[in-house]
């Protein structure tokens, strides 16, 4: 888990190396971010939503979303 300034991150991962009492195997990892990543050291060409001028500083802001998983099984 993460957390700061409106920004969370979530990863949640199980892993069972004898599935139901089984030679099987099972495991399952489930994500989510909601997050902000900033981009560039300087002269950043960026179109602001909130402003009809494009801007030009020195970083980008990008705000995103993802959820996310995977699953996976074997046999010992």
């Amino acid at each position: 888990m993460g957390v700061a300034q409106e920004q969370l991150a979530l990863r949640a991962r199980f892993f069972d190396p004898s599935f139901l009492g089984s030679q099987w195997m099972a495991s399952a990892l489930l994500l989510y971010n909601d997050a902000r990543d900033f981009y560039g050291n300087r002269d950043v060409l960026y179109d602001d939503p909130s402003n009809a001028t494009e801007l030009v500083q020195d970083f980008a802001i990008v705000r995103y979303k993802r959820f996310g998983g995977s699953v996976g099984v074997g046999h010992i």
